[in-house]
């Protein structure tokens, strides 16, 4: 499924796919091409469905964010897991 616009809001983003339950965490993503190869990079974090605006609703991945689920990572062990970003 894909949309072709994100509109980035302060507390989030907001785009048109149809999503079912379940799909909550979920990597909202954009793919980009370079040279031969095309890379995928998510974004944010699906969190369901604003009734009101009728968009989907994300968790952009900001740095905040990102140093939250490392701290998260450490505290479950799971600090093999992590990876620097890319810019």
């Amino acid at each position: 499924m894909h949309s072709n616009t994100l509109i980035y809001r302060e507390q989030g983003g907001m785009y048109n796919i149809d999503t079912i339950k379940g799909q909550s965490g979920s990597p909202v993503f954009f793919m980009e091409q370079k040279g031969i190869r095309e890379i995928c990079n998510i974004v944010a974090l699906h969190k369901g469905f604003d009734k009101i605006v009728n968009l989907n609703v994300c968790t952009l991945l900001t740095e905040k964010v990102i140093s939250h689920l490392r701290e998260w990572m450490v505290e479950l062990s799971m600090a093999f897991l992590i990876k620097e970003f890319e810019e």
